[in-house]
């Protein structure tokens, strides 16, 4: 009897930790291979086409391309800014959370 219940416990801490890890991406990981003057494809073959394109719009300097990345993690999804200058990427960042005053 003992044998079935910590067979029983081993297997529900599997399932567990399965379960816990399809959730999250690893964005954080990812990130630390890109690299400023990286094409758009370069950064997108190492970050996935999982981005939303928030926004768009020519500048003095060239066409500036935002892009927002999102990893979801157990405490909440942390958004990520990704932006390009005529398809060079300048610049990253985490993006600020709004916190109500």
């Amino acid at each position: 009897m003992k044998k079935v219940k910590f067979l029983t416990l081993v297997l529900m801490l599997v399932v567990s930790f399965s379960f816990s890890s399809c959730g999250t991406t690893n964005l954080g990981s990812k990130l630390k291979r890109i690299e400023i003057g990286m094409t758009k494809r370069e950064v997108i073959d190492i970050l996935g086409n999982t981005y939303d394109v928030i926004g768009a719009r020519d500048t003095p300097d060239g066409a500036l391309e935002t892009l927002r990345y999102t990893n979801i993690t157990v405490d909440g999804p942390i958004p990520y800014i990704v932006n390009f200058l005529d398809g060079k990427l300048v610049e990253w960042f985490k993006e600020p959370s709004n916190y109500p005053y």
